[in-house]
């Protein structure tokens, strides 16, 4: 099964219609595993926008990102495409034109290819071109999205099923931060040093988190059944 964020919208909307809600509703599929069922999450996206309304000044541009991607004002934990020096990453920016307008453009921290990358981009400007419905009074919206994958995906469904949503959303906002990070550089020690006001002002926090990944236990599942 796939599901983008606006099927995922419509899906929470039916169950809401039923008296059911999608946190029951995973917890039930994983349920399935311990009668034998194999469930597997291969893919999940997890976003944060910032929107702004009115010319209000933006936390995250566009600009603001390549500026400290120009400038290697940034940590990561993001794996890169080939083994190289700790400090150096993929990064990587897509161009999407029609003609002879621009049309968006995204900046990619991280291995496409991988099971973990982050990207940055204008979702006003993707909303506007697709000709989905948008406030007139919106005048900012940057998106910054984590892609999730298979042991990781898992890994974000366990948090959502066994945590509150303002839990859920206090821990992604730390997990974010944890592999991904704007920094002051005023430390020889990149881990020491200040986190840019507008990122934590936007992620919500200072405070980093582990994406808790447990090892897969076959034995564990069928000693449960039988117990």
């Amino acid at each position: 099964v796939r599901m983008s964020g606006n099927g995922l919208a419509f899906y929470q909307a039916h169950l809401a219609r039923k008296g059911e809600t999608l946190r029951r509703v995973l917890r039930a599929w994983r349920a399935a595993s311990l009668n034998g069922v194999f469930t597997r999450c291969t893919r999940v996206d997890v976003a944060a926008d910032d929107i702004h309304k009115n010319d209000e000044a933006p936390l995250l541009t566009m600009q603001k990102i390549r500026n400290c991607v120009k400038n290697r004002e940034f940590r990561s934990r993001l794996q890169a495409e080939r083994k190289l020096k700790r400090c150096v990453m993929d990064i990587s920016e897509d161009f999407s034109d029609v003609g002879d307008e621009e049309m968006g453009k995204t900046i990619y921290f991280g291995n496409r290819k991988s099971n973990l990358c982050c990207r940055f981009y204008d979702k006003l400007l993707e909303q506007r071109t697709n000709g989905d419905p948008v406030d007139d009074d919106v005048t900012s919206w940057i998106r910054c999205e984590f892609e999730f994958k298979d042991a990781r995906a898992m890994a974000v469904v366990n948090a959502y099923c066994d945590m509150s949503d303002e839990d859920f959303n206090k821990y992604m906002a730390e997990v974010f931060n944890n592999y991904i990070c704007f920094i002051k550089k005023n430390d020889i020690n990149r881990s020491r040093c200040d986190i840019k006001r507008w990122w934590s002002e936007f992620i919500g926090t200072v405070k980093r988190s582990r994406l808790v990944i447990p090892k897969f236990k076959p034995s564990t599942f069928s000693g449960s059944s039988d117990w």
